[in-house]
């Protein structure tokens, strides 16, 4: 997982997506993400990817700014190579399913899908390494 760590961003839902990912400790990755548009972050949220018992999962947490419920989204991690990573919660609405895909020391595909409001529904963002 170690081509995770940095900072990517895209451009996404008439604005900017940046997340941000950093391990903590051996096993154990922090990371931030936010949506910027007209100067104000309508969307931000934190995350974690951990050590379970079942192997890993992600832990999502909105933010107040997100107007969304201050709730932890559990997803395990259900695959995973030296390329992809994808976590999976069947019980929760949208998203369902998260998967990273390593496409390059610059460049990774997050795609988040499942069912919103009766309909399947999946999102790409193509993040490009913010270079510090």
């Amino acid at each position: 997982m170690d081509w995770l760590e940095g900072e990517w961003r895209c451009s996404i839902w008439g604005g900017e997506f940046t997340e941000t990912w950093k391990q903590a400790m051996p096993g154990f990755w922090v990371g931030t993400g936010y949506h910027l548009k007209d100067s104000r972050p309508p969307f931000m949220e934190f995350m974690s990817i951990e050590p379970t018992d079942s192997g890993a999962a992600m832990f999502i947490i909105p933010s107040r700014l997100s107007k969304q419920p201050l709730q932890v989204t559990r997803y395990e991690l259900t695959q995973s190579d030296s390329k992809m990573l994808t976590f999976e919660n069947p019980e929760h609405d949208f998203p369902s399913k998260i998967t990273y895909e390593h496409l390059g020391n610059d460049a990774i595909n997050c795609t988040i899908s499942g069912h919103q409001d009766g309909e399947f529904i999946s999102e790409l963002f193509e993040f490009k390494r913010i270079q510090s």
